[in-house]
């Protein structure tokens, strides 16, 4: 019983503070946390005291929630499926940039979306790098219009608004960067409007 006692009050308590840094920061922290367990010698979750700041703190809590650092690194590796409990998960993106087609067999009168990763129609911009990010919206344009189809084959009729020129104006290249949001808000409540009017009335 003595033994048990002492076992007890021999057991440190530890802290682990997860500072922020952004994307990258975050990918720098999980990839050192192997390292941190094995110095403390018990799980990460089990630890007493979890601090985490910004970047820092999405790690922490998934930490809390049991996930390990290998499970951690694998994410950061490419969005691999993650298992929780019996049941394995994922970024939805990495599958879809809307996800449409899982409304094909719920038998819904009609579907709206918005899919700000998407453009149809876009501008022309004269930098390499912005012509590429055109480009990658229009493949998710494309693939959003397979799905499209899929749920319009099974009686649902779909409306689909997309950023035209005048929101990727406004976006920008970076769709991280919060200085933008009142810009985007308001061009998108003045050219959703717009589209949904070119779109016709809905049907009665």
């Amino acid at each position: 019983m003595a033994g048990g006692k002492r076992a007890r009050a021999k057991r440190k308590r530890v802290g682990l503070v997860l500072g922020a840094g952004g994307t990258l920061g975050a990918a720098w922290t999980i990839g050192g946390l192997a390292a941190v367990e094995e110095r403390i010698g018990r799980p990460l979750a089990e630890v007493d005291v979890i601090v985490g700041t910004s970047a820092g703190s999405i790690v922490a809590a998934a930490l809390r929630h049991g996930f390990i650092p290998a499970e951690l690194v694998a994410h950061q590796l490419g969005d691999r499926p993650t298992r929780i409990g019996d049941r394995r998960y994922v970024d939805g993106g990495v599958r879809s940039a809307a996800s449409l087609d899982l409304l094909h067999d719920q038998g819904l009168d009609e579907v709206f979306v918005l899919a700000p990763m998407a453009s149809r129609h876009t501008d022309r911009p004269v930098r390499p790098s912005w012509r590429a990010e055109r480009a990658v919206r229009q493949a998710f344009a494309a693939q959003l219009a397979g799905e499209r189809c899929k749920v319009e084959r099974a009686g649902t009729p779909v409306t689909v608004v997309m950023p035209g020129p005048a929101d990727l104006t406004a976006i920008g290249l970076n769709l991280m960067d919060g200085r933008r949001r009142e810009q985007v808000l308001r061009t998108a409540q003045v050219t959703v409007a717009a589209a949904l009017r070119r779109a016709g009335p809905v049907a009665a």
